[in-house]
């Protein structure tokens, strides 16, 4: 599984516009634009990971987004440490 963080967005549009008349008639439609900035000096907009990578595969979904994660650093201390024997 993929998964990315994108730190710094802003909503940049939000429309509910319709297209509706005597003859036809369209759903409405919500659309949402999200911008994506820069966070760091790197210019990055995210940091991501592929679980399917043995070094990451114990990261969960609600690990790696409970909290900003602004660097590599932060996310390699999600990394859980394999129990030695």
């Amino acid at each position: 599984m993929q998964m990315r963080w994108f730190p710094k967005c802003k909503l940049s549009e939000n429309s509910d516009s319709t297209e509706t008349s005597e003859e036809s008639h369209k759903d409405q439609n919500d659309t949402v634009n999200i911008k994506a900035y820069t966070f760091n000096d790197d210019f990055d907009i995210d940091i991501g990971i592929d679980t399917s990578t043995e070094a990451v595969a114990g990261i969960t979904e609600d690990a790696f987004f409970a909290a900003p994660l602004l660097t590599i650093e932060a996310v390699k201390a999600l990394i859980p440490i394999p129990p030695t024997p």
